[in-house]
């Protein structure tokens, strides 16, 4: 059983707590008067982020916003998009910012369950309010896919789709309360096909580190990727966050405990062996592709500076991170009145410089250059980084590689716990918080 080295704990809790320590988000209501700070970018090229919040179901360890989705629902969320993406849009002209928009992604929820209608409205009032250059992607349930509905997809322009599969085995998808459970062989056949007769690039997600799961249970989801021909998969740990029902059935014996560290690093490295010896290539600590392209969002999220949209939603511009309310009635009420109901923190550039560092350990390659360029200013907090880096260089986390470090297998394995935690205390802890409903959230 692997545990972590006393240096390894240290160092997780010191990156994460510089990221977390002392931020609060309170709740506020702006009008359009006073939300400019929130949203005039520090630099020109942007992204945009839409929280879709439908499911047909409620997924027992999802820590992000969702109802059940309804026609009606559907409805009053595309007129709440509308009018936020216009009085953004509106904000920016009026200071003369011209932004360029260089990625776009619809998460949630099930984005899927969206009519082409909607999509196609939502995407033209992107285009028709900002100058889109980048690419568009989805997040999509495979039983919302068919030949007929990629085509039309691909014909608005989206050409990437982010598959949430979890598994290709019916005893796990049960365990995660999915409603794909019983279709595990449905979902590999609308794969195969979406894969062979269209044009879009498809990333794969799965889960590991399950109840019950074993290292050959999860190699053999990986290895029905490769029998697919999928370009890109992205592999996440089970992350069993605080206040979600999956988390309380196992700690009340319902359901088995979740494999130890040691169980979960084995299956993280076996797949990572696997992929790479069938010609994918490392692309984050958690996804490989084989192709130039690929689906990833979390780094763009980590640093910013992108426009959330949509109940729920996360924007990061400069130093402010705002998190739009996870209701979609305050939410609507709000936009639809001209006025922004969000909660918000300020981020300091300290923050923001080790959430860059953080972010080059998820992606596996530290490139002090792009830091010291980026945060000139903080001398003395990339004297720290500076020296942490080559500290894990010294130890065998990273190896030099040109005028960056590459993770060696040591190192991936420290960054895979420092990105689960991270991911746990902040983003999560900061929504679940919001979904009651306080009035200020404060992260400890």
């Amino acid at each position: 059983m692997y545990v972590c080295t006393t240096f390894e704990r240290f160092l997780v809790d010191k990156v994460v707590d510089r990221v977390r320590y002392g931020v609060v988000f309170s709740l506020r209501d702006f009008d359009f008067s006073n939300v400019s700070e929130l949203y005039v970018p520090g630099r020109r090229n942007v992204g945009v982020y839409v929280h879709v919040p439908f499911c047909r179901s409620i997924c027992p360890y999802c820590p992000y916003y969702k109802v059940v989705v309804s026609e009606s629902s559907i409805r009053s969320w595309l007129r709440g998009i509308v009018k936020e993406i216009e009085l953004v849009s509106k904000v920016l002209h009026e200071f003369g910012v011209d932004v360029v928009i260089e990625w776009v992604y619809f998460g949630g929820g099930t984005p899927s369950l969206l009519p082409i209608d909607v999509l196609s409205e939502v995407l033209e009032v992107l285009r028709s309010s900002f100058n889109v250059v980048g690419e568009v992607g989805i997040e999509a349930n495979p039983l919302d896919l068919s030949l007929d509905k990629v085509s039309k997809l691909l014909e608005l322009g989206i050409t990437k789709l982010s598959i949430g599969v979890q598994s290709f085995q019916d005893k796990y998808l049960r365990i995660l309360g999915r409603i794909e459970a019983g279709r595990a062989s449905e979902v590999a056949k609308i794969l195969r096909e979406v894969i062979e007769e269209t044009d879009v690039h498809v990333n794969v997600d799965l889960m590991f580190a399950l109840p019950t799961q074993t290292t050959d249970d999860f190699i053999t989801d990986v290895m029905m990727v490769i029998d697919l021909g999928i370009p890109q998969v992205t592999t996440y740990p089970l992350i069993l966050v605080r206040g979600l029902r999956l988390r309380k059935l196992i700690e009340e014996g319902v359901l088995p405990k979740v494999p130890d560290l040691g169980t979960e690093l084995a299956m993280l490295k076996r797949a990572r062996d696997i992929l790479e010896e069938h010609g994918y290539r490392m692309c984050t600590i958690w996804s490989w592709t084989k192709v130039r392209k690929f689906y990833e969002t979390v780094s763009n999220e980590m640093e910013g500076d992108y426009l959330g949209f949509g109940p729920g939603a996360f924007s990061l511009i400069r130093e402010f991170e705002h998190l739009n309310i996870p209701s979609i009635e305050k939410w609507y009420q709000a936009v639809t009145s001209g006025r922004f109901l969000k909660y918000v923190s300020y981020v300091d550039k300290e923050k923001l410089l080790w959430r860059a560092f953080g972010n080059q350990l998820y992606t596996g390659t530290v490139d002090l250059n792009y830091l010291r360029s980026r945060y000139y200013e903080l001398k003395k907090t990339l004297n720290r980084v500076e020296k942490i880096t080559k500290v894990l260089a010294l130890l065998k986390y990273l190896k030099k590689s040109g005028t960056t470090y590459k993770l060696t297998w040591r190192g991936h394995r420290l960054a895979h716990i420092f990105t689960k935690v991270f991911v746990e205390k902040v983003p999560c802890e900061i929504t679940i918080q919001a979904m009651q409903q306080r009035h200020e959230l404060v992260l400890r």
